[in-house]
């Protein structure tokens, strides 16, 4: 077990504790003053509509909920309004204009681990609740992402322009009218593009930035958006980063210490989206999406056994095109129709590892470079009927077709057909909110040269309810319970070093009980949210990932049972004085996975692998007219490395401070400009996310950007 590191254990249960005290403090100051109370949790009855958009479609102000500072003292009423526990961050709030991809703002998220192998250049996945990453779906307007490196979508791969936000639902989204897929993954992450709203006094919008930064950073983007007629619109973004990523790093040998420098970790990136909206006289709603990716980039190696260089590159082009179709049918009935063609390309290549090629009959020897290639088919269906005032059902079915060629010896183009279908309700009651599905999925894999075929069926059931005893009192109960199946993907049983084709699927049980509080005043506190978490999670077959000195080659695993013990509290509030806004957000999460496989083996009840104790983060920014500061604090607790816990596989603790500043200047009419300069790691702390890749010490970002 971990000896506590008690100077950091110390700093942040004081701090935690202090804000426990003034948010209880001002729980009890609102009961007792509400009275005076300007907003607060809306009740519901027979006759109020469920507050839920649906976010795959366009127009939908869901995402764009916050249009100036002064709607920061508003709580977002997807949060108040959902059953399950959900945490959102929008492109208003002052910390997005510090990141350059998702990753940097999933990172703020309780509950979830960002596993980040080594800066700009590094693979970067998530894993929420300690459930692992295959159990977290990432959805991109309501449709899912692929990925055809490892099965992981890689979160560094898509940059902030061109999304308006990023949530995060602990179980699924409790808005049922959407695709089967979406009820599969036991969390979800959803990324919602940028819908302006337009009219004829503003027929367009449109930003431009550009930015550079440390270790040879360059980045820019353009949006613009432009209203066609009164049924459509259309909107366009590109985005492009580069940077040489040779970030200075300390490494020691047990005697000495020595800074290097970071090797093979530059990156370009550059994507592009292209968007058609409409909406009809029939209230009906088309979106039509087209997206491409390129990424060029070496895989910085692991620092191990003296070994600081690594010739590994990776060259990855991504391709889709998506079409949604929603039309209402009467006055209780709505169906919606989706598609999804992706197209994946993925290069590998190493230098260093030679490779005997057959070409023309002949046997001649050569660089390592394997080819990839993934097409992927989407077909979504799906019926939402009211029943009666405050009870809908729906019926949704997919298709999905994935298709892998590679240049492998000995195993080529399997091929997967999956069908998926669910049946799904919610129920409004007063202030009881429940809401249950029941999901069939059914695999199928299919080898050509072995002509050997993987398959499994299975019903997954998932129930949620939430409750506020008090309609004067905005403090709600929540509960959920979930199955979920997830089998190995194409990655986890034909691209790793070694055979895993009897790799078995994962079955994973979730129980889930919690508390919120949401408030609002017209005074000094503007507002206060409060949540808090328990779980369990038991996890059968759970498939672990375990790098090897390459990012590209992994080693897949079962876990015959893991159980996940934990807790997470959120804290957010809003302050006003004399002109200057405060807003502070607390994340905090206790967690406690362990490995139950064999009683009596070295590993029975050892923690797994990169989920520490505690962990979290704190978010304050300041904002008074056209200034604007964010300050942000991460904490990661200490952890092992491997499945058997010692002194060797031992991870310490590691935080960071990140600073930044903005200035806007309005220039003529609707054309504004901001100024933008960010720290990260003010202290130029050294650490890993994962033992033996380094990440940055401090480095600095300044950007302008024009808003019109």
């Amino acid at each position: 077990m971990i000896n506590d590191n008690l100077g950091s254990i110390r700093k942040i249960s004081s701090f935690l504790a202090g804000w426990i005290g003034l948010c209880i403090f001002i729980l009890l100051s609102g009961v007792l003053t509400a009275q005076s109370s300007i907003h607060s949790l809306p009740t519901r009855n027979k006759n109020t509509e469920r507050p839920v958009a649906d976010t795959s479609l366009p127009f939908n102000d869901s995402a764009n909920i916050l249009q100036d500072v002064n709607l920061y003292t508003t709580i977002l009423p997807a949060v108040i309004s959902c059953i399950d526990p959900i945490q959102v961050i929008t492109r208003k709030y002052p910390v997005w204009q510090d990141g350059l991809s998702v990753s940097d703002m999933v990172r703020y998220f309780s509950g979830v681990q960002l596993k980040d192998y080594g800066g700009v250049g590094g693979l970067k996945t998530v894993d929420v609740r300690s459930l692992g990453t295959r159990h977290t779906a990432v959805l991109m307007d309501g449709l899912p992402l692929e990925n055809a490196q490892n099965g992981q979508v890689d979160l560094g791969k898509y940059g902030l322009n061109d999304l308006s936000s990023i949530s995060i639902y602990k179980n699924q989204n409790s808005q049922i009218f959407q695709p089967a897929t979406a009820f599969a993954s036991s969390n979800a992450i959803y990324l919602e593009s940028r819908m302006e709203s337009l009219d004829s006094l503003r027929p367009q919008k449109g930003s431009l930035s550009m930015g550079t930064g440390s270790f040879g950073l360059y980045n820019g983007s353009f949006y613009g958006a432009k209203r066609l007629s009164n049924l459509f619109q259309i909107e366009a973004s590109v985005d492009a980063m580069t940077t040489k990523g040779d970030y200075p790093y300390t490494y020691t040998n047990g005697v000495y210490d020595t800074t290097l420098k970071r090797n093979n970790g530059d990156v370009k990136r550059f994507n592009g989206k292209l968007s058609l909206y409409g909406h009809f006289e029939d209230s009906s709603a088309l979106s039509v999406i087209v997206y491409g990716f390129r990424r060029q980039m070496g895989l910085p190696g692991a620092i191990v056994s003296n070994k600081f260089t690594n010739k590994e590159r990776q060259d990855e082009s991504d391709f889709y095109g998506q079409t949604s179709y929603f039309k209402p049918v009467g006055t209780k009935d709505k169906i919606k129709v989706q598609f999804k063609y992706n197209y994946n390309y993925l290069k590998y290549s190493n230098p260093e590892i030679n490779k005997l090629y057959l070409v023309n009959g002949d046997t001649i020897k050569g660089v390592l470079a394997n080819h990839y290639r993934q097409s992927s088919y989407f077909f979504s269906a799906a019926n939402l009927y009211q029943i009666l005032p405050g009870w809908d059902l729906d019926l949704s079915a997919d298709v999905h077709y994935d298709h892998l060629r590679m240049d492998l010896n000995g195993l080529e183009n399997p091929y997967r057909w999956t069908y998926y279908g669910a049946i799904a309700s919610y129920v409004t009651i007063s202030r009881v909110q429940l809401a249950g599905n029941l999901l069939y999925t059914n695999v199928r894999d299919h080898q050509q040269i072995n002509d050997g075929i993987i398959g499994k069926q299975k019903l997954s059931p998932a129930f949620s309810a939430s409750w506020q005893p008090f309609e004067g009192l905005p403090v709600k109960f929540r509960s959920f319970f979930k199955k979920s199946f997830q089998m190995p993907t194409f990655n986890d049983l034909y691209l790793t070093q070694y055979n895993q084709t009897e790799l078995r699927p994962e079955n994973s049980e979730q129980y889930s009980l919690g508390i919120s509080y949401y408030k609002g005043w017209s005074g000094l506190f503007k507002n206060l949210q409060l949540e808090l978490d328990g779980y369990y999670n038991e996890v059968k077959d759970k498939i672990v990932a375990i790098p090897t000195t390459s990012l590209f080659r992994w080693q897949m695993v079962n876990l015959g049972l893991a159980k996940i013990k934990g807790l997470e509290f959120t804290a957010k509030s809003t302050f006003e004085l004399n002109g200057w806004l405060l807003l502070s957000t607390l994340e905090y999460t206790y967690q406690d996975a362990r490995d139950y496989t064999k009683p009596g083996s070295v590993t029975y009840k050892n923690e797994l692998p990169y989920i520490p104790r505690h962990s979290g983060s704190f978010i304050l920014s300041i904002l008074k007219d056209r200034f604007g500061m964010n300050y942000s604090f991460i904490y990661d607790g200490e952890r092992y490395s491997e499945r058997f816990n010692s002194l060797v596989s031992y991870v310490p603790a590691w935080y960071t401070h990140d600073v930044s500043f903005n200035y806007r200047l309005p220039i003529k009419g609707p054309l504004t400009s901001a100024l933008l300069l960010s720290v990260d790691n003010v202290f130029n702390q050294h650490y890993d996310v994962i033992e033996n890749y380094p990440m940055p010490g401090r480095n600095f970002k300044i950007g302008v950007q024009f808003d019109f």
